[in-house]
């Protein structure tokens, strides 16, 4: 097994975003992280959000 690490994270302001995708939401954190690690790639991607499902009727 390989050692891994946390190199990053990425958060957008906690509001209502009324005009935006599950997934546009998730790129903008996702460009967040990668812009505070100073990295254009990764191995792997892992995202949470608690109440997707819920928000985007699915």
């Amino acid at each position: 097994m390989r050692s891994v690490g946390i190199v990053s994270f990425g958060q957008i302001p906690v509001q209502k975003h009324y005009t935006c995708s599950l997934q546009e939401l998730a790129a903008r954190a996702i460009k967040i992280a990668l812009d505070k690690a100073g990295i254009s790639s990764v191995d792997a991607l892992f995202a949470g959000n608690m109440l997707g499902d819920e928000l985007q009727s699915q």
